[in-house]
């Protein structure tokens, strides 16, 4: 039987109403991701505070970001405890005052820290190698083989949350002989020493480019290799599963910087 062009149009309304909290709830949830990686990644930890209204779901990461460098620069003891997480997720120990005092202007973000003291470790080889070696010590009881560090060395300087969960990975995929580490580095966002907030593949590109990292859209098959870890360092390491995630370290991490 034929349906009546009024009939047609009470169903497409209601087909379209019905999809509205859908819509609505897929939103929410990008708005949720950008609030919480903008967080992560300019305070090393997931906070409200400095997001957007509730009704601004179209601010950008780098937007978001923008307002907490705002309170970073208003807040002192922030911004200090904000040095203290990138120090210690990015070198393992407390910045000393006067390291303090060099990070306190211009005022930075966590992942600007994070890049910073990647920089400087990029200068000092054997620092580098004792960051590798405390990481094998906590995760496989030993230090590095010289064959490993030379393994990590062909890689990008990583901060120690990451060499960590590094290692976490590859000890679990080589057990129980925990032969000498090789082939691709993988961390896992269920990882012990990182605090990881999973994106989709257009909150995680936002949050590439509010690093000043290269768009996704201009890379032939990003995601084919499974590289998407989002943060200062991590730009070789494939993730597990292949899942997008922006990460700082956990308390785990901090714990072991006060040792």
């Amino acid at each position: 039987m034929k349906r009546s062009s009024g009939s047609f149009l009470v169903a497409a309304l209601a087909l379209a109403l019905g999809a509205l909290p859908v819509f609505g709830q897929k939103e929410k949830q990008l708005d949720e991701q950008r609030s919480a990686a903008a967080s992560l990644l300019a305070l090393g930890r997931v906070s409200s505070a400095a997001t957007p209204p509730a009704t601004d779901v179209k601010a950008t990461v780098a937007e978001r970001i923008a307002l907490h460098r705002k309170q970073l620069a208003a807040d002192s003891a922030l911004h200090r405890a904000t040095v203290d997480k990138a120090f210690a997720d990015t070198l393992g120990r407390a910045p000393t005052e006067q390291e303090r005092q060099a990070s306190a202007s211009p005022v930075r973000t966590y992942s600007e820290l994070v890049a910073a003291e990647l920089k400087r470790l990029a200068d000092d080889p054997a620092a580098y190698s004792r960051l590798i070696h405390r990481a094998y010590r906590r995760i496989a009881g030993r230090d590095a083989y010289d064959a490993e560090i030379a393994y990590w060395n062909r890689h990008d300087r990583l901060p120690f949350a990451l060499l960590l969960a590094a290692v976490q990975n590859w000890a679990r995929r080589n057990q129980p002989g925990l032969t000498v580490t090789s082939g691709t580095a993988i961390v896992s966002p269920n990882s012990d020493y990182l605090c990881a907030v999973p994106l989709s593949p257009a909150v995680a590109d936002e949050a590439r480019v509010a690093l000043g990292f290269v768009s996704a859209d201009s890379i032939p098959t990003p995601t084919a290799y499974g590289k998407n870890v989002v943060g200062s360092g991590a730009g070789q390491l494939v993730t597990d599963g292949h899942i997008a995630f922006a990460y700082a370290g956990s308390e785990i991490v901090s714990s072991l910087a006060n040792r």
